[in-house]
């Protein structure tokens, strides 16, 4: 064979084996997953579960399933609670302890029922372990323990990392320094919207503990979000950041021995802008701190307010010293918890005048619930967003229910009852039953509706204008309530009208008595009527 023929041969032996490969090798393709199993197991079953889509399919079986599978993929999880229960700290496979994230993917919560990851004090709750992109939307992540390490709720060395609508709860770090509830290490960066950290804690005997809500060595981006309640035993109570940037954010009743808001950690430079946030009234601590050499530095995009005037504050709209009359965490409406600005908050009204969404140091366009900005909540007739993650909405009455959605906006009525149904409310309606008699006028105010009722309001169901209670015979029509025996039970509608013993059908005398039906001259009439 010359070598022309071989190298042909050659080639058609080399397209024919790429052809044949192409055949049985699957294509590189995202994949989606639904969890529907609350069970921690990471077995065959909850395996093929997943990738049949069939019942018990397990969220640790769903992660496993997608770290093996190349690309960015999703996982839907369905509402309930997903409690963690293989022990075993400090594994990196997925097979206990925490949740351990090897590839690009999505972990969907739900908007109709509550999605929540519990590590139940086993490990951490998530270890997201790849140069990667990982996003959590619409759960909480909580429960989660970890002792000598760092990261008690998510340790993440992602590339970027964003929660949407999230709320990381109650973890804790203990024998270690960093993030009780995030931990965010050098060269990741981490976004949070509409999401709040909440009651997370660092705590050491001996080491510096830094960042009881959040800790990151990287960068940090926060928007409409809430950090509450965390603490450290040491300093940054709330957050621990490098460089980050914080827009329309509540930083609030955290406590540290220093910092017990937020610290800014550079060992090197590091600056951390304010834009439109509120860092108030700590638990324990400081509004805001610096450590590390001279570069770690806090820069005020303007309009921000601190209660103690640790943040520096000076650019235009700045409150420092400010007075945030904050009311308590607690569901404001929208998927996380908020705090509300109370209404003699100095918030109210002091975000950037320009329109919010605009961009620049403007204000988000809606807070952290989804209420549009800006609303007049000082009802003084001028609407410019508030400081921090909450807009508040005027509410006339104080009742807890705004003047938008309250369906007696100047009647005080926490619990909108409305009786008929007409949007009005009972507490300013001026016929609460809708039966067209004025409240002052009917004696039967709360009617069923399409009732059919007299002059007094009452129901009616003859429709003789005198209402069924007072009616001598309520289901036949005898406006006159005629009685000829005065026995309360009205001509119309009486078997016996005279009483005499016998039926009306066979009295020949049925409006007079005559027991003895007596008939001289037998015409039907009886002698009493004669």
């Amino acid at each position: 064979m010359t070598a022309g023929r071989v190298c042909s041969a050659l080639l058609v032996c080399l397209v024919a084996a790429a052809v044949a490969t192409s055949q049985h090798t699957p294509a590189s393709a995202d994949i989606t997953i639904t969890v529907n199993s609350t069970a921690d197991s990471n077995d065959a079953t909850a395996q093929t579960a997943c990738e049949d889509g069939t019942a018990g399919c397990t969220l640790r079986a769903a992660i496993s399933l997608a770290n093996a599978e190349p690309g960015d993929d999703t996982i839907n999880v369905e509402p309930g609670t997903y409690t963690l229960a293989l022990a075993g700290a400090g594994e990196d496979g997925n097979a206990t302890g925490d949740l351990d994230i090897t590839g690009g993917l999505a972990i969907n919560g739900s908007t109709t029922g509550d999605v929540i990851i519990d590590g139940n004090a086993l490990d951490r709750v998530l270890h997201i372990e790849c140069a990667c992109d990982v996003a959590l939307n619409d759960l909480a992540v909580q429960g989660g323990l970890i002792s000598g390490d760092t990261g008690g709720g998510v340790l993440s060395l992602a590339d970027t990392l964003t929660l949407n609508r999230v709320t990381v709860r109650d973890n804790a770090v203990t024998q270690s320094s960093h993030g009780g509830g995030i931990m965010n290490v050098v060269g990741s960066s981490i976004v949070l919207n509409d999401s709040t950290v909440e009651d997370n804690s660092v705590t050491s005997v001996s080491n510096l503990t830094l960042g009881g809500g959040l800790a990151s060595q990287g960068t940090v981006e926060a928007n409409n979000s809430t950090f509450s309640g965390n603490s450290s035993d040491n300093v940054g109570g709330g957050l621990s950041v490098g460089d980050a940037t914080l827009n329309n954010v509540t930083v609030t009743d955290n406590s540290a021995a220093e910092a017990g808001g937020i610290v800014v950690e550079a060992f090197g430079s590091a600056t951390l802008t304010l834009r439109n946030t509120l860092v108030a009234g700590q638990a324990a601590g400081e509004d805001c701190g610096l450590i590390g050499p001279l570069g770690a530095t806090i820069v005020s995009a303007g309009h921000n307010l601190d209660s103690d005037g640790s943040c520096d504050l000076d650019a235009t709209g700045d409150l420092p010293d400010g007075d945030a009359d904050i009311e308590a965490l607690a569901s404001n409406g929208g998927p996380t918890q908020t705090h509300a600005l109370g209404p003699d908050s100095d918030a109210i009204d002091a975000g950037n005048p320009a329109t919010p969404g605009s961009g620049g140091d403007s204000c988000l366009a809606a807070d952290q619930r989804g209420i549009a900005r800006p609303q007049d909540g000082d009802g003084n007739a001028t609407s410019i967003c508030d400081i921090g993650a909450f807009e508040l909405e005027l509410d006339s009455d104080s009742d807890g229910v705004p003047d938008a959605s309250d369906n007696c906006p100047n009647d005080a009525n926490p619990g909108q009852e409305d009786f008929d149904g007409d949007n009005i409310g009972d507490a300013c309606d001026p016929d609460i039953d809708g039966d067209g008699v004025a409240n002052a006028e009917d004696e039967c105010a709360e009617t069923p509706l399409g009732t059919d009722v007299a002059d007094d309001g009452c129901p009616d169901q003859d429709g003789d204008n005198v209402s069924d209670n007072k009616d001598n015979c309520p289901t036949v029509p005898n406006a006159d309530q005629a009685d000829a025996d005065n026995d309360g039970i009205g001509d119309a509608c009486e078997g016996d009208q005279d009483g005499d013993g016998v039926i009306d059908d066979d009295d020949n005398c049925p409006a007079v008595a005559n027991p003895d039906q007596a008939d001289l001259d037998g015409d039907g009439v009886g002698d009493e009527v004669l």
